[in-house]
Order: C-alpha cells, then sequence, then structure tokens
C-alpha cells in the first residue's frame, strides 16, 4: 500500500501524546516543534511547543488510517469540504526545513503580503484593507477613496482574516 501524508486534528494539548502512540504502532509521525528561551527575573527556561496548535502529520497507508482514529487524543483527520486532506511530500520536507533552519517561527494562517484583509475587532472592526507586511505584526493599508491616499496600520494577526 502506498503511504500519504494526512493531517490529525487532535484534543487540546495532546499532539506530543499523539505522537508518540503513533510513532509507537510504527507509523511515521510529524510534529513540527517551536522552541524558544522564556526569560523569568531569577532565570531562564527552554519552552518546547507544536507550531501548529492541535495539529499531528502521519504518513500511512489507507489500512493504518482507521488503526489511528481509535487513539486517545485523535479528533479527526482534517478534511476540506467532504475530501480528507492530503498533504504532499514536498510540503512535509519544506516544512521541516524551516523549522530546522529558522527560530522563531510565525504562523500568518495563510495570509501573505498583498492580500485582501478584513479587519476583524476593534474600532477599525468589518473595513477592508490590504496586507502591506506579514512579519509578526502586520501592516494593513487602509485607503480612504476620497483622499486618495492610505493609512497604513499596525495590526494583529490574530485580528485579520484574509477574503
Amino acid at each position: 500500500m502506498e503511504k500519504q501524508w494526512y493531517v490529525i486534528y487532535t484534543a487540546v494539548n495532546a499532539e506530543e501524546k499523539l505522537y508518540k502512540k503513533v510513532t509507537a504502532l510504527g507509523i511515521e509521525a510529524y510534529l513540527p516543534l517551536e522552541r524558544s528561551i522564556r526569560q523569568w527575573s531569577d532565570r531562564k527556561k527552554e519552552i518546547v511547543k507544536p507550531i501548529f496548535k492541535s495539529y499531528l502529520f502521519v504518513r500511512q497507508s489507507t489500512d493504518e488510517y482507521h488503526e489511528v482514529k481509535c487513539l486517545p487524543g485523535f479528533l479527526q483527520y482534517v478534511s476540506f469540504g467532504h475530501q480528507v486532506a492530503i498533504i504532499p511530500d514536498t510540503d512535509i520536507r519544506l516544512m521541516k526545513s524551516i523549522v530546522d533552519n529558522f527560530n522563531q517561527i510565525k504562523i500568518a494562517d495563510g495570509l501573505v503580503k498583498g492580500d485582501k484583509v478584513k479587519i476583524l475587532f476593534g474600532p477599525l472592526g468589518g473595513h477592508i484593507g490590504v496586507l502591506t507586511q506579514d512579519q509578526g505584526k502586520a501592516k494593513v493599508a487602509l485607503y480612504v477613496q476620497k483622499l486618495k491616499h492610505s493609512f497604513m496600520l499596525d495590526m494583529k494577526l490574530d485580528n485579520i482574516i484574509k477574503l
């Protein structure tokens, strides 16, 4: 049987436990982790947490597909419409390369510079703009038609969605 990469949506904070259970079955799994140093007044500590909350990537055959569903922490396979999402090997290799070679990775939920975005909350909630920068804090340009000028605003990524 040909093996393919699938995405599992896990229970809250169950990514690492499910990863261990899946790999104990001999199934290849990938859990992208972010490492960061937290500074307290008296010490520093390395914090390791999943980059994608509640997601685990597994490479399996259709026979193993149902075996994984029975494990504690498994909620469902991620799907788009009624089709279970299959992730190409090239995308997994890309993620591994990024995680292995870069620190402080931020996930932008599909947002890229130039995307049309909607502001969700605050005094500008509901307004439409264009994403002009997407590292950490986003810069959103809001165009005022009558003035023919744009306002460049710093926005948190969790306050905007792609249109």
